[in-house]
């Protein structure tokens, strides 16, 4: 009788324990809320041209090349957004043709024309598909929404701060695609792993995308946020835009203009601390490989480079 009390307690604590488990997973697999419905321009929006918006310390950055980088950047704007976004930058820059960079891994769209996006551990449900397959799971995720009551919950204290869950029917979907294209951009997506320095193909295709663009461009970089994966963006631009400028100078000017630190690098054995160490240490070795293709004319691809350095 002990014995049988003894393995029917086992088993339903063992049933708790999955069930706990499941619950768990299932708590982190979710439609995240990326911002509000507002026809506002984005948060974290800034030109090249503004004013240092975090503290300056010390000496300041020159800004030489800077303000003629023809680009600006801001977090996730909502579908709303975007024809606001796309009206400022035209009438500053009325012959431009204007791109639209798209640096989200993970999938993202609008539902209702609030910006969503399907979020799992380390937002890395998409980790290493390719922008097209992104865009194909995104499609159907989206798609797969419709008429379907859902939550969806913002992420992250600034977000939990900002932001309070929706409930919603969505009865309007759309890719951010379709939505930018509508608004007038020239829509470009290179799928970046989120907190984390781009994977080798990428920067591959940003480095040819960035060498075939025509002269009168204008590139505004958004990320979920605007910090992490655009500043990292941006700094591959003002390096290769501007490869007679020290890392540092480079790395210090996007940070003042409101990006991240990608220099930074933490202790700690957590993953946001090993994360933030690789980034600033390829962001270094990035910095490297254009000062040699600009002095030896090697004219490897970053991924080649990678593997001959071997670093």
């Amino acid at each position: 009788m002990v014995r049988k009390i003894f393995f029917g307690v086992l088993i339903v604590l063992m049933s708790a324990s999955i069930f706990s488990a499941a619950d768990a997973k299932k708590s982190v697999d979710t439609w995240r809320l990326d911002g509000s419905a507002s026809a506002d321009l984005p948060r974290n929006f800034r030109w090249m041209t503004d004013d240092w918006i975090n503290d300056v310390r010390g000496r300041e950055p020159t800004r030489d090349g800077l303000d003629d980088l023809h680009a600006s950047a801001s977090g996730q704007p909502s579908q709303a957004a975007l024809k606001t976004l796309y009206d400022t930058l035209h009438e500053r820059e009325f012959n431009a043709k204007i791109f639209i960079v798209d640096l989200r891994q993970e999938s993202h769209g609008y539902a209702n024309s609030l910006p969503v996006s399907w979020y799992t551990e380390h937002n890395a449900a998409n980790a290493g598909k390719t922008a097209a397959e992104v865009e194909r799971d995104e499609s159907e995720r989206l798609r797969n929404l419709r008429g379907i009551e859902t939550t969806f919950q913002p992420l992250g204290n600034a977000d939990k701060q900002a932001f309070k869950p929706v409930t919603i029917v969505p009865r309007f979907m759309s890719t951010e695609r379709d939505a930018s294209e509508q608004a007038g951009f020239t829509y470009v997506r290179f799928a970046a792993a989120d907190m984390q320095f781009p994977a080798p193909d990428v920067v591959d295709s940003f480095v040819e995308f960035v060498a075939s663009l025509p002269s009168n461009s204008w590139l505004h970089f958004h990320c979920q946020a605007g910090h992490g994966r655009t500043t990292t963006f941006l700094v591959m631009y003002d390096v290769m835009r501007n490869p007679q400028l020290s890392l540092e100078e480079i790395c210090r000017r996007q940070y003042l203009l409101g990006g991240s630190n990608l220099l930074l690098e933490p202790e700690g054995n957590d993953w946001y601390a090993k994360m933030s160490r690789d980034r600033a240490k390829k962001i270094r070795l990035f910095y490297e490989f254009v000062q040699g293709t600009r002095a030896e004319r090697i004219g490897l691809p970053w991924s080649e480079w990678l593997k001959e350095i071997k670093r």
